[in-house]
Formats: structure tokens, C-alpha cells, sequence
């Protein structure tokens, strides 16, 4: 579906970008690699990036001076060629960290500003963007949660519209049948759709059909947002879902209408973006109730603690200064543990979060 995702040309023209963003974590051996280059053969537009060993320079653009003219240049990466088509960034885990922030600009404008030596270049990058990386410690953990182990920016990660955690659970009736799949030799030609027909398909798509949504599906979206809110704001454990959400929802919906070439969002597309949108949060660990967690949204639980531990410090940064005692910081993160009911991991973050607060505002 996401190959569909970009109008450029949205009738509606309320959509700030039209491109859905997808993010897949998951463990080595489940083929996030292969849908990576599947994808980009199958886009009429398609590029493959290995973020282990793509710069930002490789990805956005990169400057340099013409030997013969001595002037700058500049020559456009992967991410604006793939304008109006598909990027694919694999292991984005292995990039540095602001490498991977870059990428704010071109997910949320649709631009890749270059200001160097000089010269102050915009570019168009409308293109959705598809990444794959690797849990923190190379396979996910049961001891935490999977949100816990995703090493993306928490700017960046909250720019993907739908993330998929793939775990390679053993379990022995489907690991029977994808062995046999696997060691199957005997897949025709008249098996495997034609990658030219799925090119032609999506670019007839893009080009031809701009679906906009009847009242009756911008309805259940609606009310979807509204309900999901009211519950979440019931429940101090709940993370509200944002209007970031809804955005994600309605390109969801419009692409998804689009794969069938229809002209407008029904309320059934309506609902199946729902279903979409809630089976990728399962994958994570989350409802609608709690996917302000991908969001950075905080519980109103977790901004008591959050004041509650920035008191506590405050008392001893007040006796003590910036340089408080070893054994005072033991007892800081002890009351803290005790006031908020949290783990020691958790008071020990709780302090170093408050303590960065209160050096950084005064």
C-alpha cells in the first residue's frame, strides 16, 4: 500500500504532506532486508540506501568545488532523486544519530535544504519513506518493552505513520511451513507477479486517482479520534493519541482508497485504515488509548513523577550545588524510587532528567 502513498496533486489540499512513512524493527533473519529491495524494484521510482553505510551526504545532498571552474556544487542524494517515488533505508539503527535527525526535513516538509559554502538550495523530496533496523541489543528482549529497544531519535521516530515490531518467535507449525517455503525450488515463473505490471499499476494510480473522503468516512475517522482521546484522558496510565495521528489516518485512508482506484475514501476504507493503524500499534506493545507513546506523549502518571522527582532533586541541588555527594545522590534516587513507586532504572532516569532540568534553567 505504502507505493501508492504521495498526491501531490490532493484535491482537498489539506494534507501538509500526502506520503505515509513506515518503520519495521525486528529481529535478524525476518526478511526486513528483502522487503527493503523488493519494494524498491517494485516502485517506479525506487532507491535503496544501507544506512550502515550511506552518509547524510549520500542520502540528502552533498557539496563540492569543480576542479576545473572552482565552483560549488551541488549534487542531490538518494532522498530528493526519489522524489514522487520510493526511498528505502535499511539499517537505519547503524546511522549516526544526526544523520538520522537530517531526516526530519524531508518527512515533514517534503524538502532537502542544503546552505553551504555559499549556496542555499532547496530540493523536493516527496517521497514516503520505508526503514528497517535492528532492536538495541540486535534482537528484541522480553525483560523490556519493545518502544524501549527501538534506536531511532524520538523526533524522527514520531515521523513514521504506521511501525511494525517483527519478532522471531519459534513456534513449531509455522516454522514447519515457512521451511518448506524456504527450501522450495519448484516456484514457477507464472507464480511471481511481474514487477513492470505492479510499476505501471502504481504509477497509473498516483497519476490518475486522487481520492478525497466522503463526510460519511471523514465521520468514522473522526469520531475514532475523538472516542480514542476520551477514554485515553480517563486513564492516567493512557497516552493520548495527537493530531500527528490523525494526519497518519487520513493519508492511510486516501492511500489505501487509491490502491483500488477509487475517487473517494468510503466509510469501509475508513474502517480498514483503523484496523491498519491498530494492528501495527499490537506489533509494538500499544492501543489507540496508548499511542501517544510513539508520539512522545507522556501519561499524566508519568508527569507526576516527573515533578514529583524534580522537587526532590531541587532540595538537594539547593544544599548542595551542582556537585551533590555520592551518597546523597543514593538517597535522592532512593526517595524518588519510594514517592513515584518505580523501579531503580527508572528512579535513576528520573533523576538525571530532573537534575538536567534544573542545571538547564538556571
Amino acid at each position: 500500500m505504502q507505493l501508492f502513498s504521495g498526491n501531490n496533486e490532493n484535491k482537498t489540499g489539506k494534507l501538509k504532506r500526502s506520503d505515509v512513512h513506515v518503520l519495521l524493527v525486528g529481529d535478524p533473519g525476518v526478511s526486513k532486508s528483502e522487503i527493503l529491495t523488493r519494494m524498491a524494484e517494485h516502485s517506479p521510482k525506487g532507491f535503496y540506501v544501507n544506512g550502515a553505510k550511506s552518509s547524510k551526504a549520500g542520502i540528502l545532498a552533498v557539496t563540492f568545488k569543480d576542479e576545473l571552474t572552482g565552483r560549488w556544487t551541488i549534487e542531490a542524494g538518494a532522498m530528493p532523486l526519489a522524489d514522487q517515488g520510493l526511498i528505502c533505508i535499511d539499517e537505519m539503527d547503524k546511522m549516526i544519530k544526526s544523520d538520522v535527525l537530517s531526516l526530519n526535513e524531508p518527512m515533514e516538509q517534503q524538502t532537502v535544504t542544503v546552505t553551504n559554502a555559499g549556496l542555499n538550495i532547496t530540493m523536493n523530496a516527496r517521497t514516503p519513506v520505508l526503514a528497517a533496523a535492528n532492536p538495541k541489543h540486535g534482537r528484541f528482549s522480553r525483560d523490556k518493552t519493545v518502544i524501549e529497544q527501538i534506536m531511532v531519535p524520538d523526533t524522527t521516530f514520531s515521523r513514521f505513520d504506521l511501525v511494525y515490531a517483527l519478532e522471531d518467535n519459534a513456534d513449531y507449525t509455522m516454522d514447519l511451513e515457512l521451511a518448506k517455503n524456504l527450501l522450495n525450488d519448484d516456484i514457477g515463473e507464472e507464480d511471481i507477479l511481474d514487477s513492470g505490471i505492479i510499476r505501471r499499476y502504481v504509477a497509473y494510480a498516483k497519476r490518475e486517482v486522487h481520492p478525497r473522503l466522503v463526510p460519511e468516512a471523514r465521520e468514522v475517522l473522526t469520531k475514532f479520534y475523538a472516542e480514542t482521546r476520551k477514554a485515553a484522558a480517563e486513564d492516567d496510565d493512557a497516552k493520548l493519541i495527537t493530531p500527528r495521528d490523525l494526519q497518519a489516518l487520513q493519508r492511510i485512508a486516501i492511500t489505501y482508497a487509491r490502491v483500488y482506484l477509487r475517487e473517494f475514501v468510503t466509510p469501509d476504507d475508513a474502517c480498514e485504515t483503523i484496523r491498519i493503524y491498530s494492528e501495527a500499534l499490537k506489533t509494538v506493545g500499544l492501543t489507540p488509548q496508548t499511542a501517544g507513546n510513539l508520539r512522545g506523549v507522556p501519561s499524566n502518571n508519568e508527569m507526576q513523577n516527573i515533578n514529583t522527582s524534580q522537587e526532590i532533586v531541587m532540595e538537594y541541588y539547593q544544599d548542595y550545588g551542582h556537585i551533590i555527594p555520592g551518597y546523597m545522590v543514593k538517597e535522592a534516587i532512593q526517595k524518588i524510587k519510594l514517592d513515584c513507586n518505580v523501579n531503580d532504572d527508572k528512579a535513576k532516569v528520573l533523576y538525571r532528567e530532573a537534575m538536567k532540568e534544573i542545571e538547564e534553567s538556571i
